[in-house]
């Protein structure tokens, strides 16, 4: 017989543990570091109308954060041709997430990057969505059943906003909505990016000298 897969006993969440883990954040120096350059980045490029900024943070966002979109240049051009995208992000609109994310060119959704380059012009009203904080957010939804929604629900923006407020206020936090995000980043990471145990060296391949 099958042995059934162990779950996970997670966490409870409070004020002092967010801020334990936001503060592991703060001493990475990969992640924490490369944020600081984008923050940098996006301050000074905070418009969308120029193309040559819009690829400059498409490039950078991609790369710091391995955000796979293989079509750098088309993705820029799809971001740079959205109406009114600097007032949409300014104000916080959720439906500019969308807009970003559905191109025309790749047979996908690009929702994490749309929220994480959203984030990027406005981060406390777009909170980043990635496979870790999915896996944790859901993992305490089995655990203590905090809101009302199906797994399938984070990946439309308005709703994953939505139970990221109702996390907040189910566990009583006081952190911002960035504050809790990183929280659930780095312990998802912490408990779910599990590295592959060292194999062994496969035999090496002798080079032939031509001569």
């Amino acid at each position: 017989m099958n042995k059934k897969k162990k779950v996970k006993t997670l966490k409870t969440p409070n004020n002092a543990l967010v801020n334990k883990y936001f503060k592991k954040y703060e001493k990475d120096e990969r992640y924490f570091v490369a944020d600081k350059a984008l923050e940098e980045l996006f301050d000074a490029f905070p418009k969308n109308s120029d193309f040559k900024n819009v690829l400059l943070k498409v490039s950078a966002l991609n790369a710091l954060y391995s955000t796979s979109v293989y079509a750098i240049f088309k993705m820029a051009e799809h971001i740079h041709s959205l109406k009114k995208i600097d007032q949409s992000l300014k104000n916080g609109d959720i439906k500019i997430v969308d807009k970003i994310a559905k191109v025309d060119f790749a047979d996908r959704i690009f929702y994490s990057f749309a929220t994480k380059y959203s984030h990027w012009h406005n981060p406390e009203e777009y909170p980043i969505y990635d496979q870790f904080v999915d896996k944790v957010l859901w993992g305490y939804q089995q655990q203590n059943k905090f809101s009302d929604f199906r797994r399938s629900d984070l990946k439309q923006f308005r709703e994953f906003k939505r139970v990221l407020n109702e996390f907040r206020k189910h566990y009583k936090l006081s952190g911002s909505l960035k504050e809790i995000d990183k929280f659930l980043w780095i312990y998802g990471k912490e408990l779910f990016d599990i590295k592959p145990k060292n194999k062994k060296r496969s035999k090496s391949v002798k080079l032939v000298k031509i001569k």
